[in-house]
């Protein structure tokens, strides 16, 4: 994990861990970026160490990091799953969440870790509206109701090699049915134009 997400220094590296040093990234050692707090729960599932994991997501500390290791990361609605015990941080934010290599794997995990739980009240407004089973909601064909904004704008730093992955993925998605609305301008590009952010210092929870 990014000790204390990033919260015990202004300049802590994503990834470490006073205790036990760096997260590597199993498909790029010391190559590829990790990403936010929960990168060691990632790194073992992509390493095959385990089937699937569970993180804890402020904001981008499980999809962020799934997706830098190549795989599904869900974060649920704040109070569908119990966050006693996980060292808070934004109380309107702050939740567990799967991590796992499949959907399929991720869906059965979330219904592992959903329920009720009196030692943290925001889960009692779910009382009743917890399904049994995930699972029963995958759809291969739901990506025709989908409409996925391509932001080219954070492309410009791509080498031809993942521009390439990335084109070949925005193909697969219009193919599937989905509606691309390719590009779209999202407001933090203008703000992102006048910062300059090191992935290995830039603050992730």
């Amino acid at each position: 994990m990014t000790e204390w997400s990033n919260f015990m220094a202004n300049r802590m590296p994503a990834g470490y861990s006073s205790r036990g040093g760096y997260v590597l990234n199993p498909y790029g050692p010391g190559k590829y970026f990790v990403n936010g707090s929960s990168s060691g729960s990632a790194a073992a599932v992509a390493a095959n160490l385990c089937a699937a994991a569970i993180g804890t997501e402020t904001t981008g500390s499980i999809v962020g990091l799934a997706s830098q290791h190549f795989l599904v990361g869900i974060k649920p609605t704040v109070g569908l799953a119990s966050r006693s015990g996980i060292i808070p941080i934004s109380i309107s934010q702050d939740t567990p969440g799967p991590i796992a290599r499949t959907v399929t794997d991720a869906a059965i995990l979330l219904g592992a870790i959903t329920g009720i739980d009196e030692n943290d009240r925001a889960t009692l407004a779910s009382q009743n509206y917890i399904p049994a089973d995930y699972t029963a909601y995958l759809e291969a064909g739901f990506l025709r109701q989908a409409r996925i904004g391509i932001p080219r704008h954070y492309y410009r730093v791509l080498d031809e090699e993942r521009k390439s992955i990335m084109e070949s993925a925005i193909d697969v998605l219009g193919k599937q049915g989905a509606t691309v609305i390719d590009p779209v301008e999202l407001y933090w590009s203008n703000i992102l134009e006048t910062m300059t952010l090191s992935p290995m210092n830039s603050r992730q929870g």
